[in-house]
This record gives C-alpha cells, structure tokens and sequence, in this order.
C-alpha cells in the first residue's frame, strides 16, 4: 500500500471575486516574506503560511477556526 502525502506544496490561488484580504510580513528584515496571512473577513475562515526558520519555504500553516491548528506544509517563498 502507497502512502500518498497530504503536505500542501503550493499557496492557494483565490478567485478575482474572492474578498479575501492578504497580509505579507518579513519578521527579520530581510526582504524576503517569511508570513502571509489570508483573512476571508469571517469568522473560522482564516489561515496563515509561517517561514519559522527564515530558510525561504513556508513550513507550517497555522488555521484559526474554533481553535488553532497547525500544519506542516513546503511551500516555496515567492
């Protein structure tokens, strides 16, 4: 039996009519994104993409719903 990974790989792509607002934060100054955060403007619906170790990909996505949650990802910084 395969075992087929679930890690996401890409950032999402959002619809033109999406009213999703998208913050970007370079935490150490080096002018690279090391967190985007998509605020959907509801309740349950926001998530963010953290570069923890500032080595250019995204490894964790954090959801916040009715609780927080986290997620190992690998995600090219763009």
């Amino acid at each position: 039996m395969a075992c087929v990974s679930d890690m996401e790989t890409s950032l999402p792509v959002l619809s033109k009519q999406s009213k999703c607002e998208i913050t970007r934060k370079d935490r150490n100054n080096d002018g690279k994104t090391d967190s985007i955060f998509y605020d959907h403007g509801m309740a349950d619906g926001d998530y963010e993409y953290v570069d923890t170790d500032c080595d250019g990909y995204y490894d964790k996505k954090i959801i916040y719903g009715i609780g927080v949650f986290e997620k190992k990802v690998m995600i090219k910084v763009d």
